[in-house]
C-alpha cells in the first residue's frame, strides 16, 4: 500500500517533517487481507484489540500496544472488537540518521514498554491539541522514538522470554486490580528480583510505571468517551480515589482531568465536522 494508505476509517491526518500521523478506526468484524506498506510505521492501539498474523506468528494486540512494522513486511489483521489506531509513518530518509536504510529493517518490534509508550502518547497529545509549535515538537519526539527503535535493533536478543510476555499480558488484562511483585513472580515461576530486572530491561519501565501508564491511559479514554464522574473513572481505572487520579494526571499530563476532557471533546467535534472518512477501504 502506498504512503498514507491504511485500511479502515480515517479520523484525521497530519504531516510534519519526516513523519505522517494518521488516526483511524476499524469496526468490529473487520478482516484486513494480507498486505504490506511502502514505508515503515508505528501502530499505537488507542482502544480495542485485534489479532495480527505477521512473520509466521499470530499475536494479540491490545489497547496501549505499540508495534513497529517495517515497510514491505506483509501482515493481516482480524478485528473481533472495534479498534482505534494512531499510526506514525516514517519517511525512508530519516533512517539514514541512525546508520540504517529502510531496507535493513525486516522484523517487527514490540515497543509497548514504558519509554516507547510515553513518547507516542506525547506525540498523540500534540496531534490532538495542536498549536503553531506542534510540528517542531512532534518531529523531535519522533526522532526520539526512532532512536529507541534503532537501539533495540542493535540488541542481539530481540524477544523477551515467554514468561515475561505472559506477565505483561496479565497486567494489561487486569491493570485496575491490586497486585504485588511477589504474586506476579510466583505465577511466572521466577524470583521477584529477576522479574523486576527483566521487566525493566525489556520494556524500559518498572512494573509500577507500566501499570500506572495503563491506568492513566484507561482514565484518558473514559474522559474522552464517557460522561462518568471523575470518582467513578478513578475507581474503574484502579486509582485509590479521585484525588489520586488528579495528582497523577497533573504530574504526567500537566493538566487536570476536567481540562483534558474538555479539550478532547472539542477535538472530537472538530474532527467529526472536518475529517475525511472512508468505509472498509484504504484511506488517506
Amino acid at each position: 500500500m502506498p504512503s498514507g494508505k491504511f485500511y479502515g476509517r480515517s479520523l484525521g491526518r497530519v504531516d510534519v517533517p519526516g513523519f505522517r500521523l494518521i488516526e483511524s478506526s476499524c469496526a468490529a468484524g473487520t478482516i484486513l487481507p494480507r498486505h504490506s506498506h511502502a514505508r515503515s510505521h508505528f501502530n499505537f492501539v488507542v482502544s480495542g484489540a485485534y489479532q495480527e498474523r505477521i512473520s509466521g506468528r499470530e499475536l494479540s494486540r491490545r489497547r496501549s500496544a505499540l508495534i513497529f512494522i517495517p515497510g514491505d513486511l506483509s501482515h493481516e489483521e482480524i478485528h473481533d472488537l472495534a479498534s482505534r489506531h494512531f499510526i506514525i509513518e516514517v519517511d525512508d530518509g530519516y533512517w539514514s540518521r541512525f546508520g540504517k536504510e529502510s531496507t535493513d529493517l525486516k522484523t517487527p518490534l514490540d515497543l509497548s514498554g514504558g519509554e516507547g509508550r510515553r513518547l507516542v502518547m506525547r506525540i498523540y497529545q500534540e496531534y490532538s491539541n495542536a498549536d503553531a509549535l506542534s510540528p517542531v515538537v512532534i518531529e523531535a519526539l519522533g526522532l526520539e522514538l526512532l532512536t529507541l527503535t534503532a537501539r533495540r535493533w542493535n540488541v542481539t536478543e530481540r524477544r523477551p522470554p515467554v514468561w515475561l510476555l505472559r506477565v505483561r499480558e496479565q497486567l494489561e488484562a487486569s491493570f485496575a486490580e491490586p497486585f504485588t511483585l511477589a504474586d506476579l513472580a510466583h505465577t511466572a515461576g521466577v524470583h521477584p528480583v529477576h522479574l523486576a530486572q527483566s521487566f525493566k530491561r525489556w520494556f524500559n519501565s518498572t512494573v509500577g510505571e507500566f501499570v500506572r501508564d495503563l491506568r492513566l491511559n484507561d482514565a484518558c479514554r473514559a474522559l474522552e468517551q464517557s460522561d462518568a464522574s471523575l470518582a467513578d473513572i478513578a475507581a474503574a481505572a484502579g486509582f485509590t480515589d479521585q484525588s489520586h487520579l488528579c495528582r497523577v494526571f497533573r504530574r504526567l499530563k500537566a493538566t487536570s482531568p476536567s481540562v483534558y476532557r474538555q479539550r478532547a471533546r472539542t477535538h472530537a467535534r472538530v474532527m467529526k465536522t472536518g475529517g475525511t472518512t472512508t468505509s472498509q477501504a484504504p484511506s488517506e
